[in-house]
C-alpha cells in the first residue's frame, strides 16, 4: 500500500462508474484526465486532497474528492441528471481497497455551471471518504 489508499480509492470509483448501466445508457465516458477527443458527455474523476486522520487505534485518511461532468448542451438538465446518476451509483457501493478499508463515502454537495471554454454545461460533485489501514 502507498502512503494512503488514494490511488486504490480512485481506481475503485472508476470501476463502479464505468460499469454503471445508467451512465452507460446516457453514453457517458469516464476519464481520470480531460479527454482530448471532445467526447461528451464526459465524467471526470477530478482533484483530490488526502490528509491524515489517524487516531490512537488505527492509521487513517480523509479524502476530499471531486467528480466533474461535462455535457454538450447549455441547459442544466443533462448535467443534473449525470450528477444524480453518479451519486446513485456510488451510494452504498462496496469500496474494496487493497490493504485498506473504506469506512464511508459521503456526498458533500454539487453544483452546475457554465465555463466559457466549454461547449456545454458542467457539473461538479464533492465527496469525502474515510479510509483506514487494515
Amino acid at each position: 500500500m502507498s502512503a494512503s489508499p488514494s490511488y486504490d480509492l480512485q481506481r475503485t470509483l472508476y470501476r463502479i462508474l464505468a460499469a454503471d448501466p445508467a451512465l452507460l445508457g446516457e453514453g457517458a465516458v469516464i476519464y481520470d484526465h480531460p479527454a482530448d477527443d471532445g467526447t461528451l458527455p464526459l465524467i471526470l474523476l477530478g482533484t483530490d486532497r488526502v490528509r491524515d486522520a489517524s487516531d490512537k487505534t488505527m492509521r487513517g485518511w480523509l479524502h476530499d474528492l471531486t467528480i466533474e461532468v461535462f455535457t454538450a448542451y447549455r441547459g442544466h438538465a443533462q448535467a443534473k441528471r449525470l450528477l444524480a446518476m453518479v451519486e446513485a451509483a456510488l451510494h452504498g457501493a462496496v469500496l474494496g481497497l487493497n490493504g485498506a478499508g473504506a469506512l464511508w463515502l459521503r456526498f458533500q454537495g454539487a453544483e452546475t455551471f457554465m465555463a466559457p471554454e466549454d461547449p456545454g454545461m458542467r457539473g461538479r460533485m464533492r465527496l469525502q471518504a474515510r479510509t483506514v489501514a487494515l
